[in-house]
């Protein structure tokens, strides 16, 4: 490797599966970012960092290298962004973007951070786009969306160029990287407040160290027993809830919220028009009966960041006003009205 020492250096500590600063981090992606660090080498070191394990400390350098290149929207909204790590392998109807528009609806300012699919069969992105939504809006769009109808959707892609270099090495691996981990993290608005749903429970606590770092105000990390990157509605979700002061660890108990018992299958999605229809459906109040599960698991998924937010006293609370949102059709005309700003 011949490279400057501050790059050498972490390079070969991390074949060495040594934990890594958070300076280290930033400075090699950095020099992949900036083509001085070759491929080989980079998928060398992404590799090492997987079979290591991240810290959070090494995902906290990853996002400031990222968000050092990011195109960055700046307002003056205390944001919120939900989203999952995907790699789940549930392939279930799209919650979190369905969840977006009840927190909307609520008063709730949301940044999306979004993508099309790479781990499962329909992302947020491809999904509006089923819905004709312009996903590719420029930033005057989503800021008159955001300030309009209190949510805009930022299309990964269009905000962190810098990723698409990363794009041959991960498609080369048979396993994650580091980028799959952080990618929900980076969003382009700065929104201080997420809630994120991990692929395995083992990041619970990584993931929220790391936006703590980062000057997050609010966090909530989720993983469900029954294997969810989202809160489930079949099975206990543990959750690690960081209220700006301290750190929580959660059991999120479907029981205490009243669901009944639902097939899993009845949330299995499809491509990007069936996950749309059932979308759109669900916010319309149409077949009540076959979704639901969705609606449940919508509304569960919803109560959190509700109570998060403090429109909610308790978790249970923000589950019945999430039902009450979804009943109403506030969340439909919020959608509508979302639809009509970007594509004006």
């Amino acid at each position: 490797m011949n490279y400057k020492k501050e790059i050498k250096t972490p390079l070969e500590q991390a074949l060495q599966y040594k934990n890594l600063e958070k300076q280290d981090v930033c400075s090699v992606l950095s020099a992949f970012f900036d083509d001085v660090i070759a491929s080989e080498d980079m998928k060398d070191f992404l590799v090492a960092l997987y079979k290591k394990g991240e810290t959070a400390e090494e995902l906290s350098g990853a996002i400031e290298a990222i968000k050092q290149r990011a195109k960055l929207i700046n307002t003056d909204y205390d944001l919120f962004d939900c989203c999952g790590t995907g790699g789940d392998g549930m392939h279930s109807y799209n919650i979190s973007t369905t969840v977006a528009f009840i927190l909307s609806a609520a008063g709730i300012k949301i940044a999306k951070h979004g993508n099309r699919a790479s781990t499962s069969k329909c992302g947020s992105a491809d999904v509006l786009e089923a819905l004709n939504v312009n996903i590719n809006a420029d930033e005057t769009l989503q800021q008159k969306s955001l300030e309009q109808t209190n949510i805009c959707f930022l299309l990964a892609p269009l905000y962190h160029s810098s990723l698409v270099k990363a794009a041959p090495i991960r498609k080369s691996l048979e396993h994650r990287t580091i980028f799959n981990l952080i990618g929900p993290m980076a969003n382009p608005a700065q929104a201080k407040n997420q809630i994120i749903g991990v692929f395995d429970e083992k990041w619970l606590h990584p993931l929220c160290d790391a936006l703590i770092d980062l000057g997050h105000k609010k966090i909530a990390i989720v993983h469900s027993h029954d294997g969810f990157d989202e809160i489930s509605i079949f099975a206990p979700t543990s959750c690690v809830y960081y209220d700006g002061k301290a750190k929580h660890l959660i059991t999120i108990h479907p029981e205490d919220f009243g669901i009944k018992d639902h097939d899993p299958d009845t949330i299995k999605g499809g491509d990007a028009n069936y996950n749309a229809n059932a979308f759109y459906d669900l916010l319309k109040g149409e077949r009540v009966d076959e979704l639901s599960a969705y609606s449940d698991m919508v509304c569960l998924n919803a109560a959190f960041p509700l109570f998060m937010m403090g429109l909610a006293e308790t978790t249970k609370d923000g589950f019945d006003l999430a039902k009450q949102i979804l009943s109403s059709g506030k969340a439909l005309e919020h959608f509508e009205r979302f639809r009509e700003a970007l594509n004006s």
